[in-house]
């Protein structure tokens, strides 16, 4: 009943009306009179902020509107103010701070906490540094689905240990019991921002000391290198003598431990980057997002801050370059310099290596080398999944069922591309990727079912915890099976990429044909992949067949099956008819040489009437300068020298 027109009025969301009472707010609803139209307005409150106080008590509780205390009845949490000047119930008591959505008593900073949160930090890094040495798929997957899932649920207890991964350190350590430092909320939310910050900054100096550890053990292994003979001989071998002596033998010298120890860290820090951007990007979603309240504009997460006040506008600075630089600068930037780096043929030429040394280290190859090679753009589109959702449950945090229907057809589309891209290279990564989103799809819609976080049920908590808890325990199996007990090298996945993709003869036969039609020559170099063992009869049909239809019958070449460290024997080649007269030249050669070694002379003769290249092999280089680098049709590069007529997979050295 309006008490100024005494006209009848539908009764506020999130209130109930009761003849002769006073509206009551329910829990989580926060009541705002209006003196002057007499009407009511309902604002929700954050969790554990409004409570609900019961008809009986309604009488006595706090009430708010012009004075008279008759208007509204409701009541705010433990150790806040009163709710008739308390707007949303967002203002703790005086020498109260709010931690984990309770006011608690803080006296001052709490150095053992500090400490502990630093500690977590330093774990969280050395977790995501030993983790981002795999090639695998299946670490993304992991940091994706334990984030996601906290960023749904992180209104309740059971699930706050996933917290942990995603970076939500000041949360965990201080408890709603216990007091950090006293900090109001855009204190804490630029120092959360900032924690990826300080865990780069950990893995700077963790870097450092293992540069410094690997550089004593290396000087002890010189010292032992010399020996007894070494001191008699001279007294003052000099480090870097002994280094080269070292080399000599196989042992390691030191610019290749530091050039892999900078490898190592340089991909830590890329994949850190990568794992805070749930972080950071939540951040700044907080701090801009600002709800109107009766012509005044609030933090959405912190009420408490007026979004035209002072202490507001001296952090916009802060929170407006990690948008720009984090928010939308990086995935674009990320984008355009995967794009640059695959039309140089850089990615293939980083995966060969990375077959044929084991043990080399691919600086950047964290942004890339988990995906197949037409899908090397899809770490971006992560990103975007990620940008997504957060902006999602930050922005419509005040509108629940929105929310969780709109994460729930985001979810359901994600899970779709997936099934049709298949981005990753191993099957492992890409079934555990599809159930990963299923099980992010299910979640949201069981949180869907129930009208408030505080009404779900037992039952739904139980099976809630069985679904994370059991994908992430499923994924975690897969880790550690595939990185220690895989056979032979590392994982079933790094040896899939092993693997020779571009050694079969069809494949060398289209090649040859769309290379023609490209440049107008016929490519009669014998195309060959270093991790290509045997040809098999088969294969040699189709290679003859192949020569033919080039109108390249009078050339035979042998092919030697014998190979030595991923090298393969350099073949006899023999040559006749009026088209070539190089009686001078030893063809006969026996010697091992690397496939991208082999060049291959040129001379001229005449089919169809156009000019064509017959080939002999010679052992001297050709200039890189005279390569030329080509595309086939899946975008795969190879490389053609002009002068000498050579075509190959593998990039000129």
């Amino acid at each position: 009943l309006n008490p100024n027109t005494r006209e009848c009025l539908s009764c506020p969301v999130g209130a109930l009306c009761l003849p002769g009472q006073p509206v009551r707010a329910l829990k989580g609803h926060y009541l705002l009179p209006d003196a002057a139209s007499g009407t009511v307005d309902s604002f929700r409150c954050l969790e554990g902020r409004c409570l609900e106080v019961a008809s009986a008590e309604c009488a006595g509780g706090e009430s708010g509107g012009d004075g008279d205390g008759d208007e509204v009845c409701m009541s705010c949490g433990a150790n806040r103010k009163p709710a008739h000047d308390n707007l949303l119930c967002a203002h703790c008591l005086d020498g109260y701070y709010e931690w984990a959505g309770e006011c608690v008593e803080c006296d001052g900073v709490r150095g053992d906490l500090v400490a502990l949160a630093l500690l977590l930090c330093f774990v969280y890094t050395v977790v995501v540094h030993s983790m981002s040495q795999s090639s695998s798929g299946l670490t993304k997957t992991f940091f994706y689905f334990t984030q996601m899932s906290f960023q749904s649920l992180a209104a309740f207890s059971a699930f706050q240990s996933l917290g942990f991964l995603d970076m939500n350190v000041l949360d965990i350590v201080g408890s709603s019991q216990t007091c950090v430092a006293p900090w109001d909320p855009l204190t804490k939310l630029a120092v959360q921002a900032l924690v990826p910050l300080m865990c780069m900054l950990m893995l700077v100096l963790l870097a450092v000391c293992t540069l410094l550890v690997r550089w004593v053990r290396l000087h002890l292994q010189c010292c032992r290198f010399g020996g007894a003979s070494g001191r008699r001989k001279s007294r003052a071998v000099s480090t870097s003598m002994a280094m080269q002596q070292m080399g000599v033998r196989g042992l390691p010298v030191w610019s290749d431990v530091r050039r892999e120890t900078v490898a190592q860290y340089t991909r830590s820090m890329l994949a850190l980057v990568l794992f805070s951007y749930n972080t950071q990007s939540t951040a700044v979603w907080s701090f801009f997002h600002c709800i109107p309240v009766r012509g005044e504009r609030y933090m959405a997460a912190a009420p408490s801050v007026d979004c035209s006040s002072g202490t507001y506008v001296k952090w916009v600075p802060l929170f407006s370059l990690l948008g720009l630089v984090v928010v939308i600068a990086m995935p674009i930037a990320m984008l355009v310099w995967l794009v640059r780096f695959a039309r140089n043929g850089n990615i293939i030429a980083q995966r060969q290596l990375s077959a044929e040394h084991r043990g080399r280290v691919d600086s950047t190859g964290v942004l890339h080398e988990a995906f197949t090679p037409k899908r090397y753009w899809w770490q971006p589109v992560i990103l975007l999944r990620r940008s997504l959702l957060v902006a999602c449950s930050v922005l419509l945090s005040t509108q629940r069922s929105v929310r969780l229907t709109l994460t729930t057809c985001l979810n359901l589309v994600f899970l779709l591309m997936h099934a049709a891209m298949r981005p990753f290279r191993g099957r492992l990564s890409n079934t555990m990727e599809g159930v990963s989103l299923a099980s992010l799809t299910f979640i949201s819609t069981l949180l869907a079912g129930a009208s408030d976080d505080s009404d779900v049920e037992v039952s739904r908590i139980v099976l809630l915890s069985v679904l994370v808890y059991g994908t992430t325990l499923a994924i975690v199996v897969c880790i550690v099976r595939q990185r220690f007990f895989a056979s032979s090298a590392s994982s079933v996945e790094e040896q899939q990429a092993s693997e020779s993709k571009y050694s079969t003869t069809k494949r060398h036969k289209s090649m040859q044909q769309s290379h023609r039609s490209r440049i107008g020559l016929m490519p009669v170099a014998e195309m060959v992949d270093p991790g290509d063992d045997v040809f098999g009869a088969e294969d040699e049909e189709e290679a003859q067949e192949a020569d033919e239809e080039c109108g390249d019958g009078d050339m035979k070449q042998s092919r030697d099956d014998s190979q030595s460290d991923g090298r393969r024997g350099e073949g006899e080649s023999a040559t006749s008819g009026s088209d070539y007269s190089s009686s001078n030249v030893n063809n006969s050669s026996n010697s091992t040489q690397p496939a991208a070694m082999v060049v291959e002379l040129m001379s001229m003769s005449a089919i169809d009437g156009r000019a064509h290249a017959n080939t002999i092999k010679s052992d001297a280089p050709p200039p890189v300068s005279d390569w030329s680098v080509y595309y086939d049709d899946d975008g795969t590069p190879y490389w053609h020298n002009a002068v000498t007529g050579v075509t190959q997979w593998e990039r000129p050295s």
